[in-house]
């Protein structure tokens, strides 16, 4: 973990000065006559940079534990100040994924509206390796069975991991349906 938190302050260290030359390279391209081959060459340069950035904040994200691949850096949200957090039901290996509603407004402290455990996902899929699920699906070939994705729909919470799909009621924290893939 703390690796990871030394490369996570590496890498905004270094967005941060490729920010800082996009942004120098841009102001002297500015500078320059609108049709010039220098402005063209450092608009170029500065294209290069951000394409820099955007890889770096890619590798920044594949350092957090447990992102969600495609997500953005906004929480889930069915009202503005609730939102969800997925976490482990336990510090074990087996731990299962739990799914939890978290209410908060300025200058209030957090407060968990429900909580719901979904006990044949594991929070993380790899401690899955010897269970009869993992052995299920991968006699058959060899999919994604780390895919995560979770979206909002109405008042239904749906999040697919380990090859399955649950729905549950953003209100209650009720499973409402779930589906193995």
């Amino acid at each position: 973990m703390a690796l990871q938190a030394v490369q996570r302050q590496s890498l905004r260290a270094q967005i941060s000065r490729q920010q800082r030359i996009k942004d120098s390279l841009l102001q002297l391209a500015n500078a320059l006559p609108e049709r010039s081959a220098q402005r063209r060459v450092l608009s170029s340069h500065a294209r290069v940079a951000q394409y820099r950035v955007t890889d770096l904040e890619r590798k920044a994200a594949r350092l957090v534990p447990y992102h969600l691949p495609g997500a953005t850096d906004r929480p889930l949200q069915v009202a503005p100040g609730t939102f969800f957090i997925l976490h482990a039901s336990s510090t074990n290996k087996d731990a299962a994924l739990v799914v939890s509603s978290v209410e908060w407004a300025p200058g209030q402290p957090l407060r968990q509206r429900w909580q719901t455990t979904l006990p044949d996902l594991f929070f993380d899929p790899a401690n899955a390796r010897e269970t009869s699920a993992f052995k299920t699906v991968f006699s058959s070939g060899n999919p994604q069975f780390r895919f995560k994705w979770a979206d909002i729909a109405g008042q239904q919470l749906l999040i697919t991991w380990m090859l399955q799909t649950c729905c549950i009621d953003t209100e209650n924290g009720k499973v409402l349906w779930r589906v193995k893939h």
